[in-house]
Formats: C-alpha cells, structure tokens, sequence
C-alpha cells in the first residue's frame, strides 16, 4: 500500500501541468533576500512555489494574489550536475512564478512564529549570526554562506544529520537524570521544546523528524509494543512521507534516513560513552557515511569535525540562539563565525575528491558500507581502514583509463570546457558548474586555467576553482585588466605565446594588440592541438580581431573543431576567418531561451551553407568529444 502511495506522490508532483496560468491566493512562507532581488516562496494547498519580488512589503505570513504563468525549473545538462528541478522538488517547491503581486491580505498566523524571527533578523542587522541560525534550525540559508560551506563536512553534518540537534537532546536527557526528574516529565519536556521549535519552523523537516520520533516512542512504551528502535526510525520516515511526500525527492532526506539508520545500528560503539566521546564516535560515522554521497574524503574533516561538533553543540548553537533574541551591535559576535568560516574554506582546500559519476563505484562502496555495519568490532577496523583506501585510490585508477576526452559544457548563458585526460586537466573558461563537475569527476588538480576574458560569462567561477582545487597555471589575456583573480602562478599572454607537452601543445594567435574598441576583442585566442584533432578557442572576440588575426595567421587558423565565438553572435564567425579555419565542426556555447536571441541565424545558416556540422549546448546539452568522436553526454555516461 505504501508503494502504491510512493506511486501516487510521484506522478503527482512529475506530470504536473505547467502549461497552466496562475491567478490565486497564497502564503508566503519564506523569505531569501539576494543581492538584487527577493526570493519569496509561496503556498497554496500542498503546491509551493517561489516568486522573485524586489520590493520590502511583503513579510513570511502575508497572503497575496498572484497573477502569472508557472516555469518548470530545469533538469541537469552537465554530467553528475546540479538538478535544480528535482533538488526544488525535494523542498516542495514545484516551479517558479513569474508575474506580478496584485494585492496583499491579512496574515496567515500559522506563520506568525517564522514572521517574527525573520523581523528580528533583520533588526538584528546583516550579520552571520542569524545565518547560522537558519542553518541550524534547517531553513534555506544565503547563497554567500551557501557558497562558503558547501561541500564541506560541517554543511552536511550540521544542515542535513541534525547531529546537533541530536546531541543536545541527549544532553538534556543526561541532566534530567541527574536532576531526578521522571522519565515521563522528561519526555514531556523534550516533546514540549520540539513541538515549539516545530511551530515557529513552521513543520521544518529537521526538527519534525525528532517530534515524530519522540511522540512514536512514548506511544511505544505507553501502550507496552515490543518493537525494536529501527523500527521506530522507519515508521517516522513512512510518517514523513505522508506529512511532507515531496521529501521521495529530497537527496537530503535520503542522506538523513541513512545516517539515522546507520547511528541506531551502531549505538553499541557510542551508548555507554560520555557525552564527549559520545559526540567524537557519532561524528565520525557521520563524517564516513557522507563520503558515499559527497564524494569527497577530507582526512583533516574527519579528525577536526568531532571536535567542531562538540564546539557547535554545547557552545555555538545555544549561544546563537541567545545572542539572536539580545540586542547586540550589528556584527559584534561575527568573529565567531568568521572563524568557522575560514576553518570550512582551509578543510575545502585539503579535501580529496574521490567522484561519485561511476555506478559500479557507488554500489561498491554502499556494498563495503554494509559490511562495515554487520561486521563484529575487531574486523570493523580492518574494514573501515579498506573502505578509505579504495576510496583514496580510485579517482588515480579511473583516470589511468582516459586518454583525452573534452567536455564542452552546457554552463548556460557562458562558456566553460574541460579537457581531461590521465596525465592533464585542462580548464577553458568557468562560468558556472565547473566546481561541481570536476569534483564528481574526481579531479584535484587543474593542470591549466585558461580564462579568455574577464566577462563574468566566461569568468565568474574562476577564482572559486582556484580556492577549491590545486590550480598550477591560470592563463590570462595580456590586454585584458579587470579579472581581478589571485594566484602565485599567473601568465599573461599575448599572439604568439606557445605552451607544449607531452601530450597538447597550445599556440597562441590573439590577442594580437589592445582593443579599446571592444573588450571582447581582447580575448585570447588559440588552438588545442592534440594527436587525433585540433580546436580553436576564439573566446567572445569580434569583427575586428577576427580580421587581424586572420591576415596575420591565415592558413594556421585551420582547426576540426571550432568553437564558436561570442555564443554565435553575429558581430562574429565573419566569412573571411571562417573559411581560413575550415571546420568539420562548430560549437556554440549558449543559454536556452536566451534573452539575446543568440545563436544568430546568419551564422547557422553560414555554417550549414559551408556544410560545418554545429552542436548547440541549449539544444545538444554537454558535448563530448572524445578523440575525433562527438557524442551526447547522457548516452557517454551510460556507457561509463
């Protein structure tokens, strides 16, 4: 019956109609304030939705009538990439509105709790004391802090385990024991303190969780069932699906399913501890059990969390919630988490990354995860210390199997491909995504940063990969000021500069001199030249580059592959340069639906006259090439 349930949810929420207009009430739920705008999240019945509104009259409670249409948030079109339209399912949130707020009504006073902490919030100012307070108690946090703590263990220890929480309520067991309080006052109280935070969380899925944990236990021992605490933590689960059935969605409740379980089955290791040993044993499974899904291994994580645990959940947490109620100077305490934040980014840099695209991996490593579990105390060693070696060894011997495979991928409205072979890692502008897809690659290393120009759409995410990977050379254009990145190793190159290795070589044919016409002229231009083909990067530069680069180079233009410039804008790809590179083929980086209507259709039409076969990433998503062969990544990563 519960299947069928599953059945139900997922046909719901999977074939809804977006073709449909809006013109109803809803409740606002949730504010995210962004550096432009405001991310309101919206309800009606069990369907959310987020709405983006610029303006501060609007509070969490208000009810508004919204006229509009309903976009479907998009699927991944990077290998292992981010898929915002089922990561938003996970939360509820079905798609986005886009329209207008035509009234406000009265509040909704179910909301009146969330309503409240979010004025005092602000009052309190912009300080990180009220971020990590919504991290915390579960509620979406800003994308500067997301952006910081992201990948990192204490993200997952702390937004997705509620380890914190965990440990604090077993605290508070331990000092009504000492108190003598009764069992029944004990679990009253604790019942009491969770439906409380349940209400002006407005039912947060962190916080719920326990709720129903706690209410099915006392029932349990009220009515004298003999039933195992598994079983406990599966009936709250099947009672949270029935609460909140989007969460079938929600990687993070898997994540937190999973931990749970595993914590009850080894609450032999843990149970007769101290409540400090207590913490550093429950931290370190957590921290292993993360490795499965992060795909990270961060030795300097796993030693340091325990104790970053300990430090977050007697200290931290209950004096973020203290400091969130007094009046403070704005900022007066963010030493505090200025000082986790710089912990986070230096165990970000020290982290290895391991992959999580190989499925024959995941099944080997949740496969030697339950061994791990059902093995007696003495092997659990032996074991484990397995465990972590075949995880450190694998991104080395899946690598040794790649001899060269490009992936141009689909960033949207920007530029961004990866060379990656078993020798190189080779980064060709980084616009958004990148990060993420290396790290699922298992990659640690960026051999070479090549970044054309200092646009933010084919730059943004540079200086990030330079914080998070070790980065040995970033290439820069010569002509261009304004990248603003920070490196030891940064090379400044102009037409002519040549780099060669064992494998590549990369020559260098713009920029040729400084163009204050456009700055999109100044972008570097080059060709990858490897054994089985060549490609031309051409950056976003224009008519007027293009004709000096092509009188000067000519026939050393010719290339098999070209990738397009300036996203098929039709200020580029004149004829003339053109017909000196002589493509088989052409790639055009750009977004779906892009509001600049590129790619141009003189373009298309120039390269279908010259018989040049073209990918588009808006329409072909990411786009392999591997040797002389082009492919689609979703068939590629079936195969792999």
């Amino acid at each position: 019956m519960f299947f069928v349930y599953i059945i139900i949810i997922f046909s719901h929420y999977t074939g809804f109609d977006y073709n449909k207009k809006v013109n109803n009430k809803f409740t606002v739920t949730d504010i995210n304030d962004y550096e432009y705008s405001k991310r309101l999240t919206l309800e009606k019945s069990s369907e959310k939705y987020h709405f983006y509104y610029n303006n501060d009259d609007i509070l969490i409670g208000d009810i508004v009538y919204i006229e509009g249409d309903i976009q479907k948030y998009g699927e991944t079109r990077i290998p292992n990439g981010y898929n915002s339209y089922y990561a938003n399912l996970g939360n509820g949130i079905i798609g986005r509105i886009t329209g207008k707020i035509v009234k406000s009504e009265d509040i909704n006073y179910l909301y009146l709790g969330p309503r409240i902490i979010n004025q005092i919030s602000k009052n309190d100012g912009d300080n990180l004391n009220k971020e990590y307070l919504r991290l915390f108690l579960g509620y979406e946090i800003s994308e500067e802090l997301d952006d910081k703590i992201n990948d990192s263990s204490f993200y997952y220890l702390f937004n997705i385990s509620g380890i914190h929480i965990f440990l604090l309520l077993s605290v508070l067991n331990i000092i009504f024991y000492r108190i003598n309080i009764s069992r029944k006052k004990q679990s009253s109280f604790i019942i009491s303190i969770l439906f409380f935070i349940t209400i002006i969380t407005t039912f947060n899925l962190k916080i719920i969780r326990f709720l129903i944990y706690f209410l099915i236990k006392e029932l349990v021992e009220l009515l004298d069932i003999k039933i195992n605490n598994l079983s406990i933590i599966h009936i709250t689960f099947f009672s949270l699906v029935i609460i909140k059935p989007y969460i079938i969605f929600s990687k993070n409740a898997l994540i937190m399913f999973i931990i749970i379980n595993a914590l009850s089955l080894l609450s032999p290791l843990y149970s007769n501890k101290t409540f400090i040993a207590k913490g550093i044993t429950i931290s370190l499974i957590v921290n292993i059990i993360l490795i499965i899904f992060t795909g990270t291994v961060n030795l300097l994580g796993i030693i340091f969390s325990p104790i970053m645990t300990l430090i977050v959940v007697y200290f931290v947490f209950p004096l973020t919630i203290i400091l969130f109620f007094i009046t403070i100077r704005n900022g007066d305490m963010d030493f505090i988490y200025q000082g986790f934040n710089m912990l986070i980014e230096y165990e970000k840099k020290v982290q290895i990354n391991i992959g999580v695209n190989s499925q024959i991996m995941l099944i080997f490593m949740l496969l030697l995860a339950v061994t791990i579990l059902f093995v007696n105390t003495k092997k659990r060693a032996i074991m484990l210390t397995l465990f972590l070696f075949v995880m450190l060894i694998f991104p080395t011997i899946r690598r040794s199997c790649d001899n060269g495979t490009f992936y141009f991928l689909d960033v949207g409205q920007g530029d961004s491909a990866v060379y990656i072979s078993k020798n190189y890692v080779v980064v060709i502008d980084a616009f958004n995504s990148v990060g993420s897809f290396l790290r699922n690659k298992g990659i640690n290393q960026i051999d070479y940063l090549i970044v054309s120009h200092s646009d933010n759409d084919h730059n943004l995410e540079s200086q990030k990969l330079i914080d998070s990977f070790r980065t040995k050379n970033v290439i820069l254009s010569k002509y261009d000021n304004d990248y603003n990145l920070k490196h030891d190793n940064i090379i400044l190159v102009e037409s002519g500069y040549y780099i060669k290795n064992k494998e590549f070589s990369l020559e260098f044919y713009g920029p040729i001199k400084k163009y204050d016409s456009s700055k999109n002229n100044n972008s570097l231009v080059f060709k990858f030249i490897l054994e089985e083909n060549t490609i031309l990067f051409t950056g976003d530069i224009e008519y007027e580059a293009e004709i000096d680069i092509a009188n000067n180079y000519q026939d050393r233009l010719k290339s098999d592959v070209l990738k397009v410039a300036h996203h098929g804008s039709n200020t580029s790809s004149n004829s003339f340069i053109i017909d000196y590179i002589n493509p088989q083929y052409a790639i055009i980086s750009v977004g779906k639906d892009n509001k600049y209507g590129f790619p141009s259709q003189d373009i298309l039409y120039q390269f279908s006259k010259s018989n040049i076969i073209y990918y588009r990433t808006d329409i072909n998503e990411t786009i392999i090439l591997k040797k002389d062969k082009f492919m689609p990544w979703r068939f590629y990563y079936q195969l792999e």
